[in-house]
């Protein structure tokens, strides 16, 4: 199958890469893609290394993906297929997202061109593109390609509400990861008791009560984590807006249309304290986060002596990188671990007051 030729009612907005000699690229015909890629369909669905939390949402949608974040994950398609075969790769892409019935483009402009129809056309089902994306970039990876990792992949939903999270190896929607990941801070304080009178005698070893959450000091907290970590952190997010600081999480603070890294390090150049949530994930795999931490030690380095400005804080047991080792952290997920955050905090509160 050939796609038809641009006629003149076709602006160059509407094919800003056609080449002027298309009826003369035949040669550049591929075979049917069904036999180079996986040897059809039905093959390649079968070793899929993802699959979906809904078996239904393949067969009918739950919604549409958000129109930015289709564009992102298109020009990560192109950028991917400049390692080459260029068409090839394209063609990959094209296959997959057309459930096997797009035909071969006559050239390599063409196959680029096409393919954002088809993944426009593919992202009426959100979930089932997503799936069918991040295979495509496993089997690539296996082929020695390099491709954006599921970490990397999530920082894009997230950004853009897409409403769904690639975790572990299957898609899944927001709501349902906060229900699946959801963990507590056991050790938060309870809200401080009322004033005791001047004329009563406070029981022996009685707990000293902490400032109400009103009269705290509103120390600025950048929560640096891993897009997988989001619910936990949203929660820690939740815990300590409650408690009268100001943290700052991305999805609670960017508003559509900013430019999401440069509010990312304004952020930062502005916080009082850097936490980095670890986990597993953060510890061990590249990511925006890294980046983030990277900005952070910067950063660090022009604060007081003493002064406390990064905290690790870990989400699980996992290994503290190197980089970070100077620092004593907090084990979050211990009993008194978001307590001893509270009071490193209200202590920085200390510096700012």
């Amino acid at each position: 199958m050939r796609f038809r030729e641009p006629d003149d009612e076709m602006d160059a907005f509407e094919s800003p890469i056609v080449s002027d000699n298309h009826e003369d690229q035949t040669d550049e015909l591929a075979p049917d893609p069904g036999a180079g890629y996986n040897s059809g369909l039905a093959q390649a669905e079968s070793s899929m290394a993802f699959k979906l939390e809904d078996p239904n949402w393949r067969f009918r949608s739950p919604g549409p993906l958000p129109h930015p974040v289709t564009s992102n994950l298109y020009d990560l398609a192109l950028e991917i297929s400049t390692q080459g075969p260029r068409k090839e790769i394209l063609e990959g892409f094209k296959y997959r997202f057309s459930n096997g019935k797009s035909g071969t483009s006559s050239s390599t402009d063409y196959a680029a061109y096409d393919l954002r129809g088809i993944m426009d056309d593919a992202a009426s089902n959100a979930p089932k593109f997503i799936m069918i994306f991040a295979d495509y970039c496993e089997e690539l990876k296996k082929e020695g390609k390099e491709v954006p990792d599921t970490d990397f992949l999530n920082e894009i939903f997230d950004e853009h509400n897409a409403g769904y999270q690639i975790l572990g190896n299957e898609v899944v929607s927001t709501a349902d990861v906060i229900v699946r990941t959801k963990v507590s801070y056991p050790g938060r304080p309870a809200p401080p008791p009322e004033p005791v009178p001047p004329a009563t005698v406070q029981a022996p070893g009685a707990p000293v009560a902490k400032a109400p959450a009103s009269k705290r000091f509103p120390v600025k907290v950048f929560l640096c984590h891993s897009s997988t970590d989001k619910a936990k952190v949203k929660e820690l997010y939740d815990l300590l807006k409650g408690d009268g600081f100001d943290p700052w999480l991305d999805a609670k603070k960017l508003k559509p249309g900013q430019h999401w890294e440069t509010e990312i390090k304004k952020a930062v150049k502005q916080t009082h304290v850097f936490v980095v949530c670890l986990s597993k994930v953060v510890a061990t795999k590249a990511g925006f986060a890294q980046k983030e931490i990277k900005f952070a030690l910067d950063v660090a380095e022009e604060q007081p002596e003493g002064t406390i400005f990064v905290i690790p804080a870990f989400l699980e047991p996992c290994t503290l990188p190197d980089r970070l080792s100077e620092w004593h952290w907090v084990r979050l997920y211990e009993d008194d671990g978001y307590e001893k955050l509270v009071d490193s905090l209200d202590h920085r509160a200390k510096d700012l007051t």
